[in-house]
């Protein structure tokens, strides 16, 4: 990636002279930028009943808030969720790929501790 990406040209009043002093003196430089990732688009209409009985306990709602940040990261698609069994839910794609699936609830253990994640299963 190129600097000129990670550094806003508008907060910078020459940027060829920051690259220079950056060079000269050695200094590394950090950005406070993240590349955007793709999302897809999710339809929870149809959840509600599950997502009101999730919000209501803490690790639950963390996990889901977890999943739907980082479970669903495909440009372009839209994902309809269904109440399923318990607390996790059916989905299904508009592009049919994948065709449907699930977002399952599970209980792990990480470093001795207890959690609560969500998965996708296809």
């Amino acid at each position: 990636m190129s600097s000129s990406a990670l550094i806003s040209t508008s907060s910078v009043p020459s940027l060829p002279y920051l690259i220079r002093y950056i060079l000269r003196t050695g200094e590394t430089v950090k950005f406070l930028y993240q590349e955007p990732v793709a999302q897809a688009k999710i339809d929870s209409s149809r959840a509600g009943e599950t997502i009101r009985r999730i919000i209501c306990d803490k690790r639950k709602r963390r996990a889901l808030c977890k999943a739907m940040r980082s479970c669903f990261q495909w440009a372009d698609e839209t994902v309809n969720l269904f109440c399923d069994y318990g607390d996790s839910f059916y989905f299904t794609t508009e592009s049919g790929f994948p065709a449907d699936g699930g977002l399952v609830l599970f209980e792990n253990t990480y470093d001795g501790h207890k959690g609560l994640c969500y998965q996708v299963c296809t």
